[in-house]
Parts: structure tokens; sequence; C-alpha cells
């Protein structure tokens, strides 16, 4: 009997062709990167991961911690509203590996490692991304804030939980 595997692992510069395309491929969801902006990313965030099934590439997260030079309004607004924390900068499974619950284990390594510190992110609500929302909140996420951004083409909702 053949058992599937999932693996989460850290990013490393292979894997960038991946992420791009993943990340390209899942906009308003998350904001577009080139390699520039992404190798940039990875070497400001405090934790990088990649899942992986079987092999094949299936998703990745990017986390960042606080005092991070990052030009991102949803960055800036965490830092001006938290001291201490951990901001989940993005997060994409590949479309054929969601539903799965690797998005889960992302979670779940992340809540694990992570210190006692607030652990943030941001989801859209202009344009509503409900499903983000809800999977967020029965993860314990709660909403702290919300905020334009792209000039009000884009509206996004804070949300925290305590680790």
């Amino acid at each position: 009997m053949y058992n599937h595997l999932m693996i989460i692992r850290k990013i490393n510069d292979s894997d960038f062709p991946n992420i791009l395309l993943a990340n390209n491929a899942n906009i308003p969801a998350v904001s577009k990167l080139n390699e520039e902006s992404l190798k940039l990313l990875v070497e400001k965030s405090i934790r990088g991961w990649v899942v992986e099934y079987d092999g094949k590439f299936s998703g990745f997260c990017i986390i960042l911690g606080t005092n991070q030079d990052y030009r991102s309004d949803n960055y800036r607004w965490v830092s001006d509203h938290y001291e201490n924390f951990e901001y989940l900068d993005r997060v994409v499974i590949q479309e054929e590996f969601q539903g799965r619950g690797f998005g889960q284990e992302l979670y779940k390594k992340w809540f694990k490692e992570s210190d006692e510190v607030p652990l943030l992110l941001e989801v859209n609500v202009k344009p509503i991304n409900t499903g983000s929302i809800r999977f967020h909140e029965r993860l314990g996420f709660v909403s702290v804030g919300e905020q334009d951004t792209e000039n009000g083409k884009k509206r996004v909702q804070y949300m925290a939980r305590n680790n």
C-alpha cells in the first residue's frame, strides 16, 4: 500500500519559480511578486515554508516578525497597532491541493513554532474573501480592524490570534 506524504520545509531559492507562479495566479487574494521582491521578502521573513505533496510543490507561506523595513500598507498597519507580533504576509495553496488540510497544517506549524506574541494577518473584505474569513475564524482569529488600500480599490480586515 502506498502512503502519500505531505511535508512542510523551509523555502529555498530553487522554490522561487513555483512560488512566483502560485502567488501571481492568486491575485487579488495576494499582491503581485517578482523575483526581486520575493527574494527580499524571504530575506526579511522569520518563517518561510513550502508544502510538498509526494514531492510536488503544493503551496507556501511567508511570515514576518516585528521591526522589518517592509513597504506594505498592511504590515505598517500591524506595526502601528502592535509592538511585538508575527505577521502572515501571504499563504497560497495550489488550487489542485486545496481542501486537503494543507493550509491548516501550515497554521498548526506556525502556532507551534511562534513565540507568545499575537499572530496577525489580513483578509480582503473588498473584494470579499468570505472563505478566507471563515477559515481564519475557525482557527481562532478575530477581527481587530480594517483599512482601505490601493487608493480605495481594496479594503482589508486585520485578524489576530493570541498564541
